[in-house]
């Protein structure tokens, strides 16, 4: 049976007890009390206030069934108390009958009754108080007693322990053998350690696909095995060979006194080529900024260093690349012009003269200005004008210029440059002299 079983029966038989007890009790006060009333009544005394106050009162019970039985018979002996107290027994006390306790048999019975009671309750508390102690041994006793493991567990424990002793008993018999038997124990040779080298690569040739290929095979010898790596190694190999192809197979160009025929498929390739080499070269930026967020040995730093340099000589190549793409371009573009063949402007150079002398010239007259509301609304129709530059003082050859506009920060480049129209040069407003030569200007933009 579980103690807390156990102790959930001992207390409600302790409960059932306690309230057996004290209905006793409360029939027993009635008893008493009755007892003195008629004691009062054959003596001729009333209650008086002294005689209420010495009298004790119940201890109220947890039961409320037993609590509302007591509360109910102090109050309605607080109410014939209360009556009884207005009558005057000592007027005729004659006429009241002697009445003798001792010779009552009812009270000579509830008198044993209540000590045979008295005398039980007492065992019984005896009885109840050993059981207690009783219980609470067997507590401390079970708090005291360790916790039972799985006895599976335990058996395999001490099975694998009893192994290894087995074990540990039969290694130390087979080395007192040998140690009396004088058997030479084989010793393993021991291996020197193995000092890495470093490959560095080696580049031969002036080309770019050499230094790839180099940097390539040094990264295999030096235990490289990412396939990424070579994968990209191997990406930039064959860009590096189209580019060299495309450059060799370039055919030169020939300025006829004729019609010339510009090469535009050869510089449209070129620069796909270039767009191709910059989104290679944005990509290993990003690779860049991505290991530097992790750990590297020595070997891949050194790695890093090279694909490093590796890619400042790719940066030296592309932008060589894109000057040959520009120069191609300004050629198309000459070419294009010279089979336009815009009207000749024969200027007529005066002979030299003399400085003449300062002439005064009147002042100019001025134009009236027409003061704008700030306020006014914005006309739509009307339009704007940007200029985006004046190019002055040029060289009277040229005849077109186009401007090229690009943002920048510090030396890296932001976006496309956008390239404008092409215009034509207007000669200088001023007449040349013989301390200015002649110039032309160019209107660059304007919209």
């Amino acid at each position: 049976m579980p103690v807390d079983d156990t102790v959930a029966d001992l207390r409600r038989l302790k409960a059932h007890r306690s309230r057996e007890r004290e209905l006793r009790d409360l029939e027993e006060r009635k008893l008493l009390d009755e007892l003195h009333d008629a004691n009062r009544r054959l003596r001729g005394s009333p209650l008086g206030a002294r005689a209420r106050d010495k009298r004790k009162r119940f201890q109220l019970s947890k039961d409320e069934t037993v609590r509302e039985m007591q509360i109910q018979y102090e109050r309605h002996r607080e109410m014939n108390m209360a009556g009884g107290g207005r009558r005057d027994y000592r007027r005729k006390p004659e006429l009241l009958p002697r009445y003798n306790p001792s010779n009552d048999p009812k009270v000579k019975q509830l008198a044993e009754s209540h000590g045979r009671n008295m005398e039980s309750f007492h065992t019984k508390n005896r009885d109840l108080e050993r059981q207690r102690e009783e219980i609470r041994r067997r507590l401390e006793g079970l708090g005291r007693r360790p916790i039972k493991e799985d006895d599976s567990m335990n058996a395999l424990f001490q099975e694998l322990k009893d192994q290894e002793a087995r074990n540990q008993r039969m290694l130390e018999e087979l080395r007192r053998i040998l140690a009396s038997q004088n058997i030479p124990m084989p010793q393993m040779p021991q291996q020197e350690p193995k000092t890495s080298r470093y490959v560095y690569p080696i580049y031969y040739g002036n080309s770019l696909v050499a230094e790839i290929i180099a940097v390539r095979q040094a990264y295999i010898q030096n235990g490289g095995n990412d396939p990424d790596i070579l994968q990209q190694l191997a990406q930039m190999q064959a860009e590096a060979q189209a580019i060299d192809d495309s450059l060799r197979n370039r055919p030169a160009i020939k300025i006829k006194a004729g019609k010339a025929q510009p090469d535009n498929s050869n510089l449209f390739a070129l620069e796909l080529e270039n767009e191709r080499l910059q989104r290679q070269l944005l990509l290993l930026q990003e690779q860049n900024i991505q290991a530097r967020h992790r750990r590297k040995d020595d070997r891949e730093d050194e790695l890093e260093r090279d694909i490093r340099r590796m890619h400042q000589d790719h940066l030296r190549k592309m932008y060589e690349l894109q000057r040959e793409i520009e120069r191609l371009r300004h050629d198309t573009v000459y070419l294009r012009m010279r089979e336009q063949q815009p009207s000749k402007i024969i200027v007529q150079q005066p002979p030299p003269i003399q400085a003449p002398p300062p002439i005064i010239t009147p002042a100019p007259v001025q134009t009236k200005y027409i003061e704008v509301d700030r306020l006014a609304p914005y006309d739509y129709s009307a339009g704007f004008v940007i200029f985006y530059d004046f190019v002055l003082n040029l060289d009277p050859r040229i005849g077109a210029v186009r401007l090229i506009v690009g943002l920048h920060n510090n030396q890296a480049k932001l976006g496309e440059p956008t390239i404008l129209p092409l215009v034509y040069t207007e000669p200088g407003a001023r007449q040349a002299t013989a301390y200015n030569a002649p110039a032309v200007n160019a209107v660059i933009g304007a919209r």
